[in-house]
């Protein structure tokens, strides 16, 4: 007596294909590799990785993010955008963007990095290079030539004389 009555004219349903593309992205799935897992070799990949196992080898997830957890070993350099260690890590990391190392995080390799954060109680043996480009990192490391050396914050008033004097005791000494 009360109930409405349903529209008489049903909508048709979208194609299969318009619906999947109307519906927001799925974060990917995180790959894991379990503790009981040993891999000797290189991965590559293209989505996050979580490492509870070993992997001797290199690790490249330039775009994604690797995580090293409490119980993953990583023997090996790795390439990730945010690179995240609660466990050991014996290898140099290059992160894109950051790299965390957790308080139970073992680190002994070099870390390059525009970004690198240490917890409290973490183990570190290695550098830090936190450049953000590394054209500019080339460039400061060069050795520079110095054909001459001129003495000290006088305003350069020093006859010629003086200037080679200056020169010869900076070969000499």
């Amino acid at each position: 007596m009360f109930k409405r009555s349903e529209p008489a004219v049903q909508q048709s349903a979208p194609p299969a294909g318009a619906i999947a593309a109307q519906e927001p992205q799925q974060p990917r799935a995180q790959a894991t590799i379990g503790s009981t897992i040993r891999i000797k070799g290189d991965v590559s990949g293209d989505e996050n990785l979580t490492i509870d196992g070993t992997i001797e080898g290199t690790v490249t997830l330039k775009q994604h993010s690797l995580h090293i957890g409490k119980n993953g070993r990583l023997n090996a350099d790795a390439y990730a955008k945010v690179i995240r260690i609660e466990g050991h890590v014996e290898g140099n990391l290059y992160a894109e963007e950051q790299v965390l190392v957790r308080q139970s995080g073992i680190v002994r390799g070099n870390i390059v990095a525009p970004r690198v954060t240490m917890e409290d109680g973490c183990t570190f043996k290695g550098s830090i290079d936190m450049e953000t480009k590394l054209a500019d990192k080339k460039v400061v490391s060069e050795p520079r030539n110095v054909t001459s050396v001129i003495g000290g914050g006088d305003s350069g008033r020093h006859s010629g004389a003086d200037k080679k004097m200056e020169v010869a005791a900076a070969r000499s000494g």
